[in-house]
């Protein structure tokens, strides 16, 4: 493979510089784990509260709702630094309907002046919503990443992951959005740390209103948006939510962050490539 010239892509934010990174990790569970995988998920639930707490949360039953009415939860705790959660029907782990891996670690940053030091956080490594027997319907169609539809049930999971996060005593949450419908999905509770990405994400919605949210992932999955003459590409970064009253809410609350991110906001135009639309793999004609 060829590597693209530098000059040609449009990075949607500046990489930190090394002294100063976005975000420091300190894991934690090492501690906890000295010689292997706890009994207890994150050291703190068991099988049977994590069963509690799904179904309170709705998760269970938005599987029902998919055709799935026997459900079974599979933990793995092997690793010291991350455990993995899975919802499947019983005997069937190859029908995998959800799967999260999730650890906790310690984050700290800087912006404004403002500097936010050892915030504990739930860290969300992976989460995968699927049904594996379902098809795409009009209205509806795959998202980048997508092999089979999703459950409906992404509000779901991020009550579940608050309460999670509550009975961790967490200051917040904290995920890494790997492709650009995520983060927007992410937007209505999540927040970047950064207000310059937090910004550019709302002039992308903004500029793109008269897509389809499909048609607009796609367009940024393949490259088709400019800002100017540059090529705009989806770079992942961390979207944080920051749970109750603290510095944490207190930084995202703040009129320096606020200002900063309309200011980004407002730097910002973008388009599509002139005569190009974007076609949905599999489901748009070419």
């Amino acid at each position: 493979m060829h590597r693209k010239r530098p000059n040609r892509i449009h990075r949607l934010r500046q990489a930190a510089p090394a002294h100063h990174p976005l975000i420091r990790q300190e894991e934690i569970l090492g501690q906890l784990y000295e010689h292997g995988g706890g009994a207890l998920f994150l050291n703190a639930l068991t099988k049977g509260e994590l069963e509690e707490i799904l179904r309170r949360t709705g998760i269970f039953d938005g599987c029902r709702k998919a055709g799935f009415e026997q459900l079974e939860i599979g933990l793995d705790t092997t690793e010291p630094f991350k455990h993995v959660l899975r919802v499947s029907p019983p005997g069937r782990p190859d029908l995998t309907l959800a799967e999260l891996v999730l650890k906790t670690g310690t984050y700290s940053w800087q912006e404004f002046g403002v500097h936010l030091e050892n915030l504990n956080l739930l860290v969300v490594e992976w989460v995968l919503l699927q049904n594996p027997l379902g098809a795409f319907v009009a209205g509806r169609p795959p998202l980048p990443g997508q092999k089979h539809p999703g459950l409906g049930i992404g509000a779901n999971v991020v009550s579940f992951l608050i309460e999670l996060a509550q009975r961790l005593r967490a200051d917040g949450i904290v995920e890494h959005p790997e492709y650009y419908h995520a983060a927007v999905m992410y937007s209505r509770t999540f927040r970047f740390p950064h207000p310059e990405t937090e910004g550019i994400l709302m002039a992308l919605q903004r500029d793109f209103a008269n897509l389809s949210f499909s048609h607009a992932a796609w367009a940024v999955h393949h490259g088709l948006v400019r800002e100017g003459r540059k090529v705009v590409r989806w770079v992942p970064e961390e979207q944080v939510m920051a749970l109750a009253d603290g510095p944490l809410a207190e930084y995202f609350g703040s009129a320096p962050y606020s200002a900063a991110v309309q200011q980004a906001k407002d730097a910002h135009e973008y388009r599509l490539v002139r005569g190009r639309v974007p076609v949905i793999p599999g489901w748009d004609a070419a």
